[in-house]
């Protein structure tokens, strides 16, 4: 659920927005910042977990947690949020961030779809990154299964995917150098275009 954040009232994830850093409270009783209304109601949450999206060095917005049990979240928890807001903060930058607009402290992006350039560079880049099996790839990019299958085929009869047989008649996917160079001058355009 997203809510509207008042960088200007004292709050764990507003401090969280101002610092940029992960806000691991196991007692929000003894935090001086904790807000019961952090949770969208009056409920006292004795754990509170407030992880930045952080790109390009600004915060975007938060992913946060809360528990009605002290001490429920662990640094373990908050590395496995980090990783993924990193991705989160990435995508949201790539997909809504040139839609951005400023309104008062916070920002509000136009959720809007994605082209299909953006949809093939997002796979580009998802194998380029690692991912090589196709529903990792496809979840990873949040592209439904069939057109997200019919992409990758049409990445592979391009020349810019390469598709590799391994066991259980399953494939592997690895991008080749016009991939790369194809990612990279999407990427360089998008550049130039925000100039």
């Amino acid at each position: 659920m997203a809510i509207d954040l008042d960088l200007d009232r004292t709050s764990i994830n507003a401090r969280t927005v101002k610092t940029g850093q992960t806000q691991l409270v196991n007692d929000t009783q003894r935090d001086p910042d904790y807000f019961p209304g952090d949770g969208g109601g009056d409920i006292i949450m004795l754990s509170e977990l407030s992880v930045p999206m952080v790109h390009g060095g600004k915060a975007l917005g938060t992913i946060n947690f809360e528990d009605h049990q002290a001490g429920r979240f662990s640094e373990e928890d908050a590395e496995t949020v980090e990783a993924f807001t990193r991705e989160i903060a990435k995508a949201i930058h790539r997909v809504w961030g040139k839609k951005a607009l400023l309104k008062g402290s916070r920002v509000v992006y136009q959720v809007k779809n994605r082209s299909a350039m953006d949809r093939y560079h997002d796979l580009l880049e998802a194998v380029n990154e690692g991912e090589t099996v196709l529903n990792r790839i496809l979840n990873r990019t949040v592209i439904p299964w069939k057109p997200g299958k019919d992409m990758v085929d049409d990445l592979v009869t391009k020349g810019y995917l390469v598709r590799e047989g391994t066991t259980a008649h399953r494939y592997s996917y690895r991008i080749t150098e016009e991939g790369v160079k194809a990612l990279r001058t999407y990427e360089g355009i998008v550049e130039k275009l925000g100039e």
